[in-house]
């Protein structure tokens, strides 16, 4: 994936894996810069078996309200198309109802942070 260059401001980027593999997937960023220096981020792991699955959101599409429902406990963090973080909140487990109609039509992110990884749901808000 080809950088933005320099910056001094924050610049998100986002990867998809369409394949990912059975069981638990790590995944890390090299970042290289201009003289070939090179870092690398955190790594992550990821289950997206049957733990993925434990993660819902509907309806989707939705116009006015989502349910989310995971029996998993962690962070919720709701992310626009750009990636920027709009909502966060402790997430004990369950099923909770959170008003959209407030939100700008678009795609965004759900991200559950839990200690097993991270489970992610895409939401089109029309």
């Amino acid at each position: 994936m080809q950088a933005a260059g320099f910056s001094t401001q924050v610049k998100n980027y986002l990867a998809v894996d369409d394949d990912p593999m059975s069981g638990v997937n790590y995944y890390r960023i090299r970042q290289v810069d201009h003289d070939g220096a090179y870092d690398y981020s955190t790594t992550i792991a990821i289950e997206p078996d049957a733990y993925s699955q434990s993660f819902h959101v509907f309806p989707n599409p939705a116009k006015d309200r989502i349910n989310i429902q995971s029996h998993r406990s962690g962070r919720l963090i709701v992310k626009d198309m750009m990636g920027r973080p709009i909502r966060q909140m402790d997430w004990k487990g369950g099923t909770q109802v959170i008003e959209i109609d407030s939100w700008p039509n678009g795609v965004y992110t759900l991200e559950l942070e839990t200690t097993r990884g991270v489970l992610m749901q895409r939401l089109i808000k029309d």
